[in-house]
């Protein structure tokens, strides 16, 4: 595989359908192999790189990345490190989170006690056979009070954080709310960065505060509101038109299901429906990943509750939660309703990841232009 050898690389793992590899691509690395298990998801990665769209870099989105459809359970070091063109310690970050579907406060809170809870030690084991400058591992704030293998609260977090060490790196960690890094949504997720050594990587500090608060030190803007999110969207189209922007599709409701939202305040929830009116001037609540994969495999029932529109009865569209996650127009989503909510609201959000991306090339001694080597 022939990359641009001016850019730092990285291995992804868990990558859904784009989010954290996008922002990383945004901050001037190049993914140059990805894992997704999830047929969906996958094909979401090929057909957003065969775009070929435009960074501010000059290069194309995953110009040189080779998306895996595995189970990162399958894979080993050396097939990644092949498919990336790289040797052990080429690759500047290992980047991903394993799924969180048994730490959230959604689900069980099953932690390690499930076998999906410990997808982390692929993580770890592929960590150590890469051997990359840097990681990122996110996960969901439930990580933090999650059970490990003989139910101690907590436990999983602790596991996974000495694993990681244990490994080589250096580490720290936050709780962050992405809306105090430019996103227009409250999401609060785990972010773990590490660097190869002794010596821990700094951890971006916020750059946006709630104007409803004193501003702290060091932030220059205000959180980004939904208005700011949405401006410029033309009318979502109605199901089976074409639409302008794509996934900007309104689902169809039933007369009573509009009359429930129109009886619903921004800014209030929608109890008989568990949907939450967004306000125009405030970031939105999070944006969710939900649905079961239908028998057949073809896609998801039950899809994502995602939040009212600020004005017009309705739940957002596909588009509008990935405006929310901060992926810009031209990334496009499955049309299955299901498969689209699921893969934004299974994503990084694109800003948080950019601004993570921008501290790790700091931390690592990587300029613009830099590749691994160049500073090695």
């Amino acid at each position: 595989m022939e990359g641009d050898r001016r850019r730092p690389t990285v291995v992804s793992l868990f990558s859904g359908g784009g989010g954290l590899d996008l922002g990383l691509e945004l901050a001037g690395f190049e993914t140059r192999v990805a894992v997704e298990w999830e047929g969906y998801a996958c094909r979401t990665l090929r057909e957003n790189a065969a775009l070929g769209a435009r960074l501010p870099s000059g290069a194309r989105y995953l110009e040189a990345c080779e998306a895996l459809e595995r189970s990162v359970r399958d894979v080993s070091g050396t097939e990644l490190l092949r498919a990336a063109g790289l040797e052990p310690g080429d690759a500047a970050l290992l980047a991903g989170g394993p799924p969180c579907v048994t730490f959230s406060v959604a689900g069980k809170r099953e932690g390690l006690q499930a076998e999906t809870g410990r997808l982390f030690e692929d993580y770890v084991r592929l960590l150590h056979e890469v051997r990359p400058a840097g990681l990122i591992f996110e996960n969901v704030k439930g990580l933090i009070n999650a059970v490990d293998e003989n139910g101690e609260r907590g436990g999983a977090f602790r596991r996974i954080y000495a694993a990681l060490g244990k490994a080589g790196y250096a580490l720290t960690w936050r709780l962050v709310n992405a809306a105090d890094y430019g996103v227009p949504q409250h999401r609060e997720r785990v972010i773990i960065l590490g660097r190869l050594g002794e010596v821990a990587p700094a951890f971006p500090e916020p750059t946006h505060f709630d104007p409803l608060r004193p501003q702290p030190l060091g932030t220059n803007e205000p959180w980004r509101d939904v208005r700011s999110a949405l401006e410029g969207l033309p009318p979502a189209a109605r199901p089976g038109e074409a639409a302008e922007v794509p996934n900007h599709v309104a689902r169809r409701h039933g007369e009573k299901v509009i009359a429930g939202f129109a009886a619903t305040p921004p800014g209030k929830r929608n109890t008989a429906y568990k949907r939450d009116r967004l306000r125009w001037d405030r970031p939105a609540k999070v944006i969710r990943a939900q649905g079961k994969p239908k028998l057949d495999g073809s896609g998801q029932r039950h899809s994502s509750h995602q939040s009212i529109h600020p004005e017009e009865h309705r739940q957002l569209t596909v588009r509008e939660c990935a405006r929310i996650q901060t992926f810009p127009d031209w990334y496009v989503f499955p049309t299955t309703f299901a498969n689209g909510y699921r893969i934004v609201g299974d994503a990084v959000p694109v800003e948080l990841a950019r601004v993570i991306g921008e501290a790790m090339r700091r931390e690592l001694g990587l300029a613009a232009g830099d590749s691994l080597r160049h500073v090695a």
